[in-house]
């Protein structure tokens, strides 16, 4: 249990250390400012109680002399006018702060968030694909900048009421160092206290990070449009909604039950307080009757008392505030710690005619143990067109993401023109591939931006979106201007069809101009003819650059140069549909199966008909 507190302890202030220095390499010139005006608020503290010692010692000794009138004032004159400055000091800080807490936040997000995007950049995709990722992506936020600016705020306010107590300190030492000393302890215990509570809540949220995803998703669910119509279609919304509940009733019932075991933490620093003031007041009382203070002191020192109470909350708010974004900012420094993609060495190689090849590759994703791929070997040549068949899990999408360099083979290597993929740069690798995935992006913006990240370069060449938006087979009317919004985030946007958008999609891959296309089952939404019109489109749009194609059916890869027949993480078959007919082998089953199904449908439909 202390070990566990003494390590929170260590976290938040390590991690308030770490925003002090973000904070000064992002805007070193306002968190100077803001220090420095916290700090001399801090030093106003003290310097008031001694202020009031001295105007009261001075006109005590003053009276006592027979002074009277101006030679009464002018003795403790100086020291009024220093009480005053403190006064106005502390009374205008408050507009300070507002306004270099504005340039802090500015210079935050405008230094950070680079930081932040470039790292999204560089991050391994297989992190992505990480449940625990996903809970410190949950957990960060989408603004860790506010948290580190409040980290910043609450380190800087700790470090001024220590400033405050250690110059009321040598106030109070003039009466008693028990007071001080008893204080310290007081302090020591109420602050452990508050670390504890802190701990216990963070380690509450950091447990229900999974429920609350769940959450999140079982929302989006009932709120998102298409997922809406189908359960209520299924009559399937209050199983949803109920689960919602369970998962919400159980969210609720542990915060509840952690809210109330900290309510005597908050009694027992109630009780330490009220203690030490208690006996402050005593001893006090008892030193100005014996004569061994005096009433400047006493006074002050009765004032400090409650202004002691009010730094010590201070103290601890600070702290309550600090301790949980710290831990919070813990994940976000998981996420900057996060694997990258090593960055690749530029290689001066041709890619005008890319030959791209497999050579004995295989690969297991990350914490399992299933080999998806076993030595796959097979080569894709310039203007070829190749498809990958095979039942669910046989690894055509695996070799995607490896194509794209998403992970790396366990063993063997993927060549473009004999160079291996890793040593190639981004726009290189642009250069020979492009993609439309089954879950492909949409973009709530104009129909030329959709299009045009294909290649970004052709963001103004109407002539060249366009014919990408032919090559795609997105010739209808709301195709036409190509300035047109699409989705609901603008008054006039159109919200298109999923086939529409599946259009809006190729189109991009046509836009971008690689030398060779990458169809990861992008027609699923399209029925079997419309797939069909499709891909002989493409094979037309397409002459002189190649394609790898992954389709359930079986028909359209018919149209193939080449097919490659995966089972079980192999390279079972590999032909034109007619060599591999004629071999009557997995692949002629396949297709006379999936025939088959086509041909008693059919046949059905008649028949219902």
């Amino acid at each position: 249990m202390c070990f566990a507190i003494k390590k929170e302890r260590f976290v938040v202030m390590r991690r308030g250390l770490q925003s002090v220095a973000l904070l000064f390499r992002c805007a070193g010139g306002p968190a100077a400012l803001y220090t420095g005006s916290f700090i001399l608020s801090a030093v106003c503290t003290p310097l008031s109680l001694v202020c009031t010692q001295q105007i009261i010692d001075r006109a005590g000794a003053s009276l006592s002399a027979g002074f009277s009138g101006w030679a009464l004032f002018s003795a403790s004159l100086p020291w009024i006018l220093l009480l005053l400055f403190t006064i106005v000091f502390t009374s205008c800080l408050t507009a300070v702060m507002n306004f270099l807490e504005i340039s802090l936040r500015r210079a935050l997000n405008s230094g950070l968030t680079e930081d932040i995007l470039g790292k999204f950049r560089r991050i391994e995709y297989s992190c992505f694909e990480d449940p625990s990722v996903q809970d410190t992506l949950k957990r960060m936020g989408n603004g860790p900048q506010e948290q580190i600016l409040n980290v910043f705020i609450q380190t800087i306010r700790i470090a001024s009421c220590v400033v405050s107590v250690s110059g009321a300190a040598l106030v109070f030492m003039q009466a008693s160092p028990w007071l001080f000393l008893v204080y310290l302890a007081a302090v020591v215990i109420v602050a452990a206290g508050d670390i504890k509570v802190i701990t216990q809540m963070n380690d509450m949220m950091n447990d229900q990070t999974r429920d609350e995803r769940e959450m999140a998703y079982l929302h989006e669910l009932l709120s998102e449009k298409r997922s809406l119509l189908e359960l209520r279609v299924f009559g399937a919304v209050s199983y949803i909604l109920n689960k919602w509940r369970k998962t919400a009733k159980t969210v609720l019932k542990e915060h509840l039950h952690v809210t109330i075991d900290a309510q005597k933490y908050f009694a027992l620093n109630c009780l330490t307080l009220a203690g030490w003031m208690a006996l402050s007041i005593f001893i006090l009382l008892e030193r100005i009757k014996a004569g061994q203070i005096s009433l400047g002191l006493f006074t002050a020192l009765i004032g400090a008392v409650d202004l002691m109470w009010s730094m010590d909350d201070q103290f601890c708010n600070a702290l309550s505030n600090l301790a949980r974004p710290s831990l919070q900012m813990e994940h976000y420094h998981t996420f900057m710690n996060l694997p990258e993609v090593s960055p690749a060495q530029r290689a001066d190689i041709d890619l005008s005619n890319p030959v791209i090849r497999f050579e004995d590759v295989s690969f297991t994703y990350p914490k399992t143990d299933k080999k998806i791929l076993d030595g796959v070997s097979f080569s894709v040549q310039p203007g070829e067109h190749a498809a990958l068949v095979g039942e669910n899990g046989s690894g055509k999408s695996t070799i995607v993401k490896l194509l794209f360099g998403l992970y790396r083979p366990d063993q063997g290597k993927i060549t473009f023109n004999g160079t291996d993929i890793r040593s190639l740069s981004p726009e290189q690798r642009h250069r020979v591939l492009s993609a439309v995935f089954q879950d492909y992006a949409r973009y709530t913006l104009t129909l030329r931006e959709n299009v045009a990240f294909g290649d970004i370069q052709k963001l103004h060449d109407d002539n060249a979106l366009k014919e990408a938006l032919r090559a795609g087979m997105a010739e209808d009317s709301v195709f036409e201007s190509l300035d047109q919004n699409l989705g609901k985030l603008e008054e006039d946007g159109v919200d298109l069809s999923g086939g529409q958008w599946q259009r809006v999609a190729m189109a991009r891959a046509m836009a971008s101009g690689s030398a060779c296309l990458v169809l990861d089952e992008p027609t699923a939404a399209l029925d079997p003819m419309a797939e069909s019109r499709m891909y002989q489109n493409f094979a037309s749009a397409m002459k002189g650059r190649g394609c790898v194609m992954i389709s359930h059916r079986l028909a359209s890869a018919k149209m193939c140069d080449k097919i490659l027949v995966l089972d079980k993480g192999k390279i079972a078959e590999e032909g034109s549909h007619h060599q591999l007919m004629e071999r009557g082998g997995l692949y002629a089953q396949m297709f006379q199966a999936q025939s088959a199904w086509y041909q008693n449908t059919e046949e059905g439909g008649r028949v219902n008909g």
